[in-house]
């Protein structure tokens, strides 16, 4: 339990006379809806997931995840399964799309839950939803966590394993049954990962400290090994009958191999990359769990509340820092651990910082989204027309529209952001009130006043559509070169063409068409042309000038399809 000399003071009352946990609530609903409905597929990660989720919704084939036609073996098929189901039973009311990417908010659900629990168990009642109001405010969460991607299925894993440690001491039947459930969401989400995490985690712990050297910790592990075998078993060996060369490629190629780097699937780790990216992506509860351990340091090292997530947090730095392969996004695990911290550096404040974080956040906020309001004023109605002018200059392609529905959205949430906050208090909650409703206000305000423009920038549906128009028919042969696995998957989509890809030995075919990608100078490519081909079509996305796909129809006859 946090002792914090704040609880026995008179607070004001929170905004409208609600308790603390009813504005917690409104606002992860703020943060959580904006962003999952309403969009296409988007560039580049969920591009590849959605179409893991297409193969799933038109075959029923959920063994083997195939992409565009091709097994595709990155990742184990529990999120893509989640998003089909889930596209399968709102289908009748939402786009399929949006359906499935419902699956990220579920998952985002079960990661607040299970971090308010874990929260209750070390803290006491007060930081159930303290915690998950704390890791919703980190500026690093919102933009990956509203994707179609299996990474917000193993951060959910992670939470729920992390549930099982905490009550490990205290209940060892449903700790160690939240722990083995947890890892093995996690493996099935991403592999081997979450579970090396965990089985480092749980060795540790009884080496640093005598709270976990029991009979209870020993029953939780051994009800936890029994609750991850079927996680365990249950697709490997499927798959290891059905094809054993795809096991290995998955076990070998995409667990081992990317993490040791003997293949290269992924960017490169660069010198201190997570120390850089946590210094953003985790505020702001980096500075408060610091100023957990720092209070009392020798203490922090003894206390079992503590010392848990702190060994949770640097036992993923390390296997992570390891690594051969390095992305913002695979940081953001660690949030959760250094949300624990940051749960007792919260409610130990004192009030000189509680009202300057609580008065920064309010500021902060407020400048960052009356700047948003303004700017999308300008941009719909063109005026002031010299800030209009510059707006085109620098986004000379951009349209960002008027919606209504999202008008009236962005209207109220921003209402209720003024409502919540509050300018002169010594409540710790209310500067987590304060920070983490200003976080959820500037994300509803991207997600609804600056949706079409970001759809503009994101979506393929326009370019891959325009494509039907110029083949005779769906079942039309098309090659295709340079074209990424996620574009592939949405050219299924939109224009219902499966194309057979150059570079695979396997797949390649001798079409009467030709799709390909052009990067860089590509009208330097475009004006040589290709011997024997005629350009047909050529089309990009509005906004970018990084990609040029052109679609080539055979006029004569030629033994191969050129290779440059």
């Amino acid at each position: 339990m946090v002792n914090n000399n704040h609880q026995e003071k008179n607070f004001a009352a929170y905004a409208l006379g609600l308790p603390f946990s009813a504005l917690a609530m409104a606002i992860m609903v703020v943060w959580l809806f904006p962003g999952l409905l309403g969009h296409e597929p988007w560039r580049p990660g969920e591009a590849h997931y959605f179409g893991l989720v297409q193969h799933i919704l038109n075959t029923g084939e959920w063994l083997i995840p195939k992409l565009a036609g091709e097994p595709f073996m990155e990742k184990p098929p529990l999120y893509s399964l989640t998003a089909a189901g889930l596209a399968q039973l709102f289908s009748g009311l939402l786009s399929v799309h949006d359906g499935a990417r419902l699956a990220s908010g579920f998952y985002m659900l079960l990661t607040f839950l299970f971090t308010g629990l874990a929260a209750r168990e070390l803290y006491g009642k007060e930081a159930s939803w303290l915690a998950p109001l704390l890791l919703l405010g980190c500026l690093g969460l919102a933009h990956h966590m509203h994707q179609m991607i299996t990474d917000v299925a193993l951060l959910a894993g992670f939470a729920m394993a992390f549930h099982g440690l905490c009550l490990a001491s205290r209940r060892y039947l449903s700790g160690g049954f939240w722990l083995g459930t947890g890892t093995g969401l996690a493996f099935l989400s991403k592999g081997l990962l979450g579970p090396g995490i965990v089985l480092i985690v749980v060795v540790v712990l009884p080496v640093v400290h005598v709270h976990w050297r029991n009979r209870n910790y020993a029953n939780t592990l051994l009800t936890a090994f029994v609750a991850l075998l079927p996680w365990l078993l249950v697709w490997p060996l499927a798959l290891y009958w059905h094809s054993t060369s795809l096991f290995y490629d998955w076990l070998w190629t995409n667990n081992f191999g990317r993490f040791f780097g003997t293949v290269k699937l992924g960017p490169t780790k660069r010198s201190g990359f997570y120390f850089k990216t946590l210094l953003w992506v985790s505020l702001p509860v980096w500075p408060l769990a610091g100023a957990a351990l720092l209070r009392q340091p020798r203490r922090a090292i003894r206390k079992p509340a503590l010392l848990l997530p702190l060994v949770y947090f640097i036992v993923m730095l390390s296997v992570l820092g390891a690594a051969s392969e390095a992305r913002e996004l695979y940081a953001l695990p660690m949030l959760l651990p250094l949300t624990m911290l940051a749960v007792p550096g919260c409610l130990g404040l004192s009030d000189f910082w509680i009202k300057v974080w609580g008065r920064s956040a309010i500021l902060l906020f407020s400048a960052a989204a009356t700047l948003l309001w303004l700017i999308w004023a300008v941009a719909v109605f063109h005026w002031p027309d010299f800030i209009y002018q510059l707006l085109q200059q620098r986004w000379p392609d951009i349209q960002v529209g008027f919606s209504m529905p999202l008008f009236a959205i962005a209207a109220v949430v921003s209402l209720f952001w003024l409502l919540v906050i509050r300018w002169s208090s010594i409540d710790p909650r209310q500067s987590v009130l304060n920070w983490s409703g200003g976080v959820a206000l500037l994300w509803a305000l991207l997600m609804t006043l600056y949706l079409p423009a970001i759809e503009q920038r994101k979506s393929y549906r326009q370019v891959f559509t325009e494509i039907r128009d110029y083949l005779p028919g769906p079942e039309e042969c098309v090659s295709s070169r340079y074209l990424g696995g996620g574009q592939r998957a949405l050219l299924q989509y939109y224009a219902g063409l499966v194309t057979f890809r150059v570079e695979v030995s396997k797949r390649h075919r001798s079409c009467n068409y030709l799709l390909i990608q052009y990067r860089g100078q590509a009208y330097d490519y475009l004006l040589t042309g290709m011997p024997g081909w005629t350009s047909v079509w050529r089309g990009r996305r509005e906004g970018n000038t990084e990609e040029f796909f052109v679609l080539y129809k055979k006029n004569r006859n030629i033994l191969s399809i050129p290779v440059e």
